[in-house]
């Protein structure tokens, strides 16, 4: 599992990823509907780059080219779409209880 939004925010601006103010730390980098099942050579090679060259690499599973369906207007990777991603992970697992 790998987070979308880096950890460390990119320094290069625009990244796409929404503000990284304290809520965003605190609460959005380690949400669920943050992270991203990826190989360890595929997240070494995205790592810290803007979002929409990271979104450009997420072809491979369901999972990685659904991604863009939770991108927020304007293109970005920010804690509404963290939330909206989030919360459809959650409800898809109470489903199955």
């Amino acid at each position: 599992m790998e987070h979308i939004a880096p950890s460390t925010e990119p320094a290069a601006r625009p990244h796409g990823y929404g503000t990284y103010d304290e809520t965003f730390k605190g609460e959005y980098l380690n949400c669920l509907g943050n992270y991203l099942l990826l190989s360890k050579p595929h997240n070494c090679a995205v790592g810290n780059i803007p979002f929409s060259e990271k979104l450009a690499t997420y072809k491979h599973t369901f999972q990685q080219r659904e991604i863009a369906t939770f991108v927020s207007a304007g293109g970005l990777w920010d804690r509404d779409a963290i939330q909206v991603r989030h919360d459809k992970i959650v409800a898809a697992l109470m489903a199955e209880l």
